[in-house]
C-alpha cells in the first residue's frame, strides 16, 4: 500500500529514494535497536531502504516514513503480513521521544492495519512494561506469551472497522495529549515500539 495520510499531527508516507539518511539515523542507533537484534551497519541501510520501497513485496502492507508537522522525519512505521494477521512495528528517533509519538503512531498503524485485516498483532519484550502500556493504549491485549515476548492483539469485526484509508485526515479533537510513559524507549523489544525481531529479520 503506497498510502500517505495524516493523523494526530503526524504525516505518514512511503519511504523515498532520498530518505537514506533518515532511515540510517534510526536503524544504526544502538539504543533504538538494542532489543531488536542490534543496530545495522551503515552499509546495510541501503538494502533495507530498497526492501521498504518494493511495491510488489507480498509480505509488506506498508513501510512508512513518519514526519512531524514541520516535515522533519521522526520515525518509521511498518505493517507486515503474519499468517492470518497483520503485524505492526515502529521506531522513533531519540530526540523525538517522550512527546507521545509512540502512542500516536501505534494507534495510527493499528487503524491502517484494520482496513485490511480483522486481526492486528504486535510482539513486545515480556519485561518491557512501558511498551506494553503503549500497545494497550492502542487497544491491543495480551494473547499469548513465550519466556521472552508477549504477543498482543486487537481483533475487530468487519462492520466495526472505522479504518484509516490513504490520505485520511486527523479526526477533529482526536489528537492525543498523553506523553509516552516513563521509561518508554523506541528500541525496546518488539512491534510495540519498534519492528519486532521477526519483522526485522525479513529485511536483513
Amino acid at each position: 500500500m503506497r498510502a500517505t495520510f495524516e493523523r494526530d499531527g503526524l504525516r505518514y508516507r512511503p519511504w523515498g529514494a532520498r530518505d537514506l539518511d533518515a532511515l540510517a539515523a534510526l536503524v544504526t542507533d544502538p539504543v533504538i535497536m538494542a532489543r531488536v537484534g542490534g543496530a545495522l551497519r551503515t552499509d546495510e541501510v541501503a538494502g533495507l531502504l530498497d526492501r521498504y520501497r518494493r511495491p510488489d513485496d507480498p509480505r509488506v502492507l506498508a513501510a512508512l516514513c513518519i514526519e512531524d508537522e514541520a516535515g522533519a522525519p521522526i520515525g518509521s512505521g511498518l505493517v507486515t503480513r503474519e499468517d492470518d494477521a497483520l503485524e505492526i512495528g515502529f521506531l522513533v528517533r531519540r530526540e523525538h521521544q517522550g512527546r507521545g509519538h509512540g502512542t500516536r503512531i501505534a494507534r495510527a498503524l493499528v487503524e491502517l492495519a484494520q482496513t485490511r485485516s480483522e486481526l492486528v498483532i504486535a510482539r513486545v519484550a515480556i519485561d518491557h512494561a512501558a511498551s506494553i502500556r503503549v500497545l494497550e493504549k492502542a487497544g491491543l491485549r495480551v494473547a499469548s506469551r513465550t519466556p521472552d515476548h508477549l504477543v498482543m492483539e486487537r481483533r475487530t469485526s468487519p462492520d466495526s472497522q472505522a479504518g484509516l484509508g490513504p490520505r485520511a485526515q486527523p479526526r477533529s479533537g482526536e489528537a492525543s495529549r498523553e506523553g509516552d510513559p516513563p521509561g518508554f524507549t523506541p528500541g525496546g523489544g518488539g512491534a510495540g515500539d519498534s519492528p519486532s525481531e521477526s519483522q526485522l529479520r525479513r529485511f536483513r
